[in-house]
């Protein structure tokens, strides 16, 4: 069974072949920097996402010029 790391490298390696345009950001969790998607010129995507280096959740909003990921408060 491939790690989610894995799944994640395979992702990429798919979005690239098809020439879509990638950011990095830094996971709120464990600080580590994850390359992804970047949503289309004009749009904003928001989704809950989990961390490939540490498997901690955490929400993610892309842009086409940034990602911001942030762990959802416990107490909301």
């Amino acid at each position: 069974m491939k790690t989610l790391k894995q799944q994640h490298e395979e992702y990429l390696a798919r979005v690239k072949a098809k020439g879509a345009k990638t950011l990095t950001f830094v996971t709120p969790c464990c600080g580590k920097t994850v390359e992804d998607m970047a949503a289309h010129a004009g749009e904003t995507w928001d989704t809950l996402a989990t961390c490939p280096h540490c498997e901690t959740i955490y929400w993610k909003v892309a842009t086409d010029s940034e990602i911001v990921a942030t762990i959802p408060d416990k107490a909301a």
